[in-house]
């Protein structure tokens, strides 16, 4: 990525250039701006001021690793330390339903964090051992007055049983586990790993038992864990098709999005079984989105699945055409260049990829893209 800007190759420098702009228009970053001190339901959502300080935290990180200009480092380790000396927890004690939604913000930011930590960590002088721990610690706060902590959140803990956590089904479980899995990473946590991987591979009926109170929404079973979700279960493994598909493109790509993440992740750890799980399922839905909102038709959008849908009138045209850039590229990557994929198994991915006339609206929903020890995943050239 830092050659590709150092000679101004395209379609990498452009995106760069967007970058810096945005970063520019951060302006001075003072502790005193953040004052957030817990995630509740009540403030979550897409204007959380932790969940927006992150992108911010990313994105200086990023901006460091490409220009090495320490500036953009010192300010995102200000913010994360900021918030690590005055975070509380999650929810309120005692009310149940403070922790609910909240999964949403928390993934996004422990995501966010996480990978900016992680590129100050390894190669930002300014970064000390005492960081890393401070930042490991506000992780498991729960303290103040606070229900529980990100940890527990992000780690399913038995706690969880005794709260409202039945909306943890599929995209809110995607996005708490790419931030689950990225913590797993920087904080080097083997059984936070395993616990992840086992939510994505997850595949059993049993885990949705409970008819919901809206015809499209499927309880979980809490016998198979305190939210007992499974991950890619909301897939069709024959076709790929999403349990969101018929609900509207945004929804369908932004859980995909997530649990690209999730498996390239765990593929920079030399772990592929992400990727390669149920005959390369991910694949087959990745291929599914791209095909459907290039503007393709699909196969026949299966309703009597095992698990409840949205809408008996089948796949919706609602958002779409719908794109996340750097998702469907980092799929087409890894199954192109490093797996035993036929190109078959990716045709409408690769059309998306490869060919600079298709022009897909992008998803506006806050999903970062992030890879661990490795900022080279780039389309094929």
């Amino acid at each position: 990525m830092k050659d590709k800007v150092a000679s101004h190759a395209e379609p990498w420098y452009s995106t760069y250039t967007a970058l810096q702009s945005t970063v520019a228009s951060y302006g001075t970053i003072s502790a005193g701006d953040y004052t957030l001190t817990a995630i509740t339901h009540n403030n979550s959502g897409g204007w959380n001021e932790m969940r927006l300080a992150a992108t911010k935290v990313y994105n200086l990180a990023l901006m460091y690793t490409i220009t090495g200009d320490a500036t953009y480092a010192a300010g995102s380790r200000t913010i994360m330390m900021k918030y690590a000396s005055i975070f509380t927890g999650v929810g309120t004690s005692g009310d149940t339903g403070s922790v609910y939604d909240t999964n949403l913000d928390v993934g996004v930011v422990t995501f966010k964090f996480s990978a900016a930590a992680e590129l100050l960590r390894y190669g930002y002088s300014g970064w000390s051992a005492a960081d890393t721990a401070s930042l490991i610690a506000m992780f498991n706060k729960n303290t103040g007055g606070t229900a529980i902590s990100m940890y527990q959140l992000l780690s399913n803990a038995a706690v969880l049983a005794t709260y409202d956590m039945d909306n943890i089904t599929h995209g809110h479980a995607a996005i708490l586990r790419e931030g689950s899995m990225a913590y797993a990473v920087f904080a080097e946590d083997t059984t936070l790993y395993n616990l992840v991987k086992s939510d994505f591979k997850a595949n059993s009926t049993a885990y949705y038992t409970n008819q919901g109170a809206e015809s499209w929404q499927k309880k979980p079973d809490k016998s198979q864990g305190a939210n007992g979700y499974s991950l890619l279960y909301n897939y069709n493994a024959t076709t790929g098709q999403s349990k969101e598909s018929d609900r509207d493109q945004a929804h369908a790509l932004v859980n995909l999005s997530a649990f690209i993440n999730v498996a390239q992740i765990a593929w920079n750890q030399g772990d592929n079984s992400l990727y390669e799980f149920n005959n390369r399922l991910l694949l087959k839905a990745t291929n599914f989105s791209a095909q459907y909102n290039l503007g393709y038709e699909v196969d026949a959008y299966v309703t009597a699945y095992p698990w409840n849908h949205h809408s008996d009138s089948g796949i919706t045209t609602y958002d779409r055409g719908k794109a996340a850039e750097n998702m469907y590229a980092s799929a087409y990557n890894y199954n192109k260049f490093s797996s035993a994929a036929a190109a078959s198994e990716y045709t409408y991915l690769s059309k998306y990829v490869n060919n600079p006339v298709y022009a897909a609206d992008k998803n506006g929903y806050d999903e970062g893209h992030y890879w661990p020890r490795s900022l080279s995943l780039i389309p094929e050239a």
